[in-house]
């Protein structure tokens, strides 16, 4: 695609490990990448990797609704975009002390409701916003839920799961309301994957626990969950609306 006719992906949380595929596979496959998060260094960095040109970074913090109020419309005024992925979120909680209903603090559960369900409503609010009053064809928005959604999280503590609980309701009633715009919405519920926030997060053992888990004996790379989201993002995905693809090697089956 070039000119005119190039189409524009937001990336919310670009700088992560799964964001960073999705950033590289969507710029390789022309469109231009607009990478939102916090880390400016190595969002910065990702965009002057990408394949192509004309990319953009933009820091956004998701818990502001001014600040991502800004950085919509300082995307917008580069050129207005079709796809929409957030992928943002946090914290995971402590897996080697982790809290569970007793135990779960306020804090905890607020800054996490906070990074991954209300974040992704402000960016989905925004984006919403922006393509009912000025239309874009094939828009298409993406969010990202959780295995643990579904089936809870014994290494996460109950926030995390909840939050991503949330973020599945939302797919559906965001559905419902943009149809009638022809914007579809969709979500990705990953199980486990290789990412270095994941690497970081757990040991050895729970490593082989989780690759345990799925029948495909192995965890995801950033990659496959990538591919997924691709295509939930292209002309292919045309009558799929309200859907959580689960992307978890079987760990979940139904």
């Amino acid at each position: 695609m070039t000119g005119s006719d190039r189409q524009t992906a937001v990336v919310v949380g670009g700088a992560g490990g799964i964001g960073r595929a999705i950033c590289r596979k969507l710029a390789e496959a022309g469109l231009r990448v607009a990478l939102l998060d916090l880390n400016e260094a190595a969002g910065s960095t990702i965009v002057g990797s990408l394949t192509g040109h004309d990319h953009i970074f933009v820091r956004v913090d998701v818990t502001s609704e001014a600040s991502v109020d800004a950085a919509f419309a300082s995307v917008e005024a580069h050129a207005a975009a079709s796809k929409l992925v957030i992928v943002s979120g946090g914290p995971l909680g402590t897996p080697a002390a982790p809290a569970n209903i007793f135990t779960v603090s306020l804090d905890e559960w607020n800054r996490t409701l906070e990074l991954n369900a209300t974040g992704t409503f402000l960016c989905l609010r925004k984006f919403a916003q922006l393509r009912v009053a000025k239309p874009v064809p094939a828009t298409r928005i993406l969010l990202f839920a959780s295995i643990t959604g579904q089936l809870g999280g014994s290494m996460t503590g109950p926030a995390y799961p909840a939050s991503k609980a949330a973020v599945m309701g939302l797919t559906r009633q965001a559905a419902l309301d943009l149809a009638p715009h022809n914007i579809i919405v969709n979500a990705i519920a990953p199980g486990s994957v290789a990412t270095d926030e994941l690497k970081r997060f757990v040991d050895a053992s729970m490593m082989k626990a989780l690759e345990a888990r799925a029948p495909l004996h192995r965890i995801a790379s950033p990659e496959e969950i990538a591919d997924a989201a691709c295509f939930l993002l292209s002309d292919a995905c045309s009558y799929i609306t309200g859907a959580t693809l689960d992307v978890n090697g079987g760990a979940l089956m139904r």
